[in-house]
């Protein structure tokens, strides 16, 4: 049974930071339909949106990256079993899940 605790945007922030240089494995998932995509890098950046407190931009080393506004999103961090703890960014609205696991052997 997964433990999970919910992050202000802060506690959020300061997280991502803690992964920059980490190798890392983002999902985005929506658990209610067969609809998702995964991928793997290096956390390079994590930027605030010009305009904007709550807009973030996640940027990794293959040039992937993913963008979420914490005035919509649910911030958790979830442990389960013995292995790191990863972040879950949840749409209030029920909609798609991005989900950071850590891959690196130390936890931030």
């Amino acid at each position: 049974m997964p433990h999970q605790r919910q992050l202000e945007t802060r506690q959020a922030l300061l997280r991502l930071q803690a992964l920059l240089n980490d190798p890392v494995s983002v999902e985005m998932n929506d658990y209610g339909s067969f609809f998702g995509c995964a991928f793997r890098g290096t956390l390079d950046q994590v930027e605030i949106l010009p305009g904007s407190d709550t807009a973030i931009t996640v940027f990794l080393s293959d040039g992937a990256g993913f963008f979420l506004d914490f005035e919509i999103v649910d911030t958790f961090l979830v442990r389960q079993g013995g292995g790191p703890p990863r972040l879950e960014f949840r749409r209030r609205d029920g909609g798609p899940t991005i989900e950071i696991h850590w891959l690196a052997s130390r936890t931030p």
